[in-house]
């Protein structure tokens, strides 16, 4: 006979922001489920618990904070789900100092209403390599001073690796379960973007310290988590690699938050921001560092320019003079009218995407972006807006061509925008509900918080 829910996973059935689904096997990766048409959508999962014994005590321990962008869109969503399916999650987390008062009284609002136990650090005020030491040394005595009051944690769940010390002293302590969320290949990242510059000594040895550290933590994981497939695969070719369960879980999208607005919207949104109806507006969400290719964005919208002499660029979230005068470094000349940019809270975000018709996704190929999972992309498909994207960065080109949402760039990006501009110009007619609907299985928000309570459980399981 099925037991009754308990009381959390009830709540979240009667108010299901996120739906939960308990029977999912945890190494499922979502891009399958878009090649094999096989996942469900999400309004169609239902609960199944097998027996509350599942439940878990976590000690989830995150470098960013609940307080940061990441923390609020990609961190707090499926706490807070995996809390209303009835796990009991300890978060510590490091937070800005400068952070105001009321923001954090605010987090601390919505971290208690959803369940979670908050316990927040602040970054350590030292320069460059010297604050990731300090914090990692802030957060292990967080963590021993936790384990007093906290009594059978099963699961310690570290997000990236300058939490993964602390993680791993709960591991040999208590016994938990060490469950090593990369977020992509985090010392490849520093020193490809020239964070660590592998021409100084001091940042050669930094990185080859962290990748020592990195083997340390894939030999003694109970479970691994990827963003990635082609991550996913890299892994296991290591020698570090003890054969445990690799779930891979991408960026994923509140598809709720992120929707295809009526054409009275679309419309209104275009007049706010003086466009015309007919006019193509190519977008850019966030930030414009330098593995995101400003460069060739820039070429690339000059080429798309010439066959539609009317488009324009609209930059969400950064200025539209860096856009400008980066450009005319390069040669290029763009009237003011042509580029608009607008700084936004994260709700007005959609109304944005809704009111243009391509987004653009470039971002740095290299051995570490085998690792990364672009939020924006999950965020563009799910508002039904077709994406440019080039290839040779995680599984962005596999989920392109499944959900047959945009064209992806080989080779030199200014020259295969020429070649395929007929290709582009043609996403401007592309249904965008038929878009949103294909790019659910694998990027719907609800479908990732399946795969972690899946993950959770499965530890239950195997100690029975």
């Amino acid at each position: 006979m099925r037991k009754r829910l308990p009381p959390q996973c009830l709540q979240a059935w009667r108010n299901p922001p996120i739906h939960l689904c308990s029977s999912i096997e945890p190494s499922t990766f979502p891009l399958n489920s878009l090649l094999k048409n096989t996942w469900k959508p999400a309004w169609a999962i239902r609960i199944e618990f097998s027996d509350n014994d599942d439940l878990m005590n976590v000690i989830f321990i995150t470098y960013n904070g609940l307080t940061s962008h990441i923390g609020r869109a990609q961190v707090f969503p499926y706490l807070s789900a995996l809390s209303r399916c009835g796990h009991t999650i300890h978060i510590i987390s490091c937070e800005p100092h400068d952070i105001p008062e009321h923001e954090m009284s605010d987090a601390r609002e919505a971290v208690a209403q959803a369940g979670l136990h908050w316990h927040p650090l602040h970054y350590s005020s030292l320069p460059g390599p010297l604050s990731k030491i300090m914090d990692s040394i802030s957060l292990s005595n967080a963590v021993r001073e936790l384990a007093k009051s906290v009594s059978d944690i099963d699961i310690v769940h570290c997000r990236s690796y300058v939490p993964a010390d602390a993680a791993l002293f709960l591991k040999h302590k208590y016994g938990a379960k060490f469950i090593f969320d990369m977020r992509g290949l985090w010392p490849d990242q520093r020193a490809e973007g020239n964070r660590w510059p592998q021409t100084s000594l001091l940042y050669r040895l930094l990185y080859r310290w962290w990748k020592r550290k990195e083997g340390n933590y894939i030999r003694q994981s109970d479970a691994i988590i990827s963003l990635t497939d082609a991550c996913k695969s890299e892994i296991k070719t290591w020698g570090s690699y003890n054969g445990c369960s690799i779930p891979v879980i991408p960026c994923s999208v509140d598809i709720d938050e992120f929707d295809v607005v009526c054409v009275e919207q679309r419309t209104e949104t275009r007049r706010e921001l003086n466009i015309a109806p007919q006019t193509p507006v190519f977008t850019y969400l966030g930030s414009l560092g330098s593995v995101y290719l400003l460069d060739d964005m820039i070429r690339s919208f000059a080429q798309i320019k010439k066959r539609l002499t009317n488009a324009v660029f609209l930059l969400v979230g950064h200025s539209a003079d860096d856009f400008i005068d980066r450009s005319r470094e390069l040669g290029i000349t763009f009237a003011a009218a042509d580029v608009i940019s607008r700084r936004v809270t994260r709700s007005e975000v959609p109304a944005l995407l809704n009111a243009a018709d391509v987004g653009f996704c470039f971002i740095k190929s290299s051995y570490s972006s085998i690792g990364v999972s672009p939020t924006k992309l999950g965020e563009y498909l799910a508002c039904g807006l077709p994406v440019i994207c080039n290839s040779g960065v995680g599984d962005v080109k596999e989920i392109v061509d499944a959900t047959h949402s945009g064209v992806v760039l080989e080779g030199e990006l200014e020259t295969a925008t020429i070649d395929r501009l007929e290709e582009i110009v043609g996403l401007l007619t592309l249904n965008r509900n038929e878009i949103r609907a294909r790019s659910i299985p694998g990027l719907d928000l609800g479908i990732a918080v399946e795969s972690y309570d899946a993950l959770y459980r499965s530890f239950a399981l195997v100690a029975r």
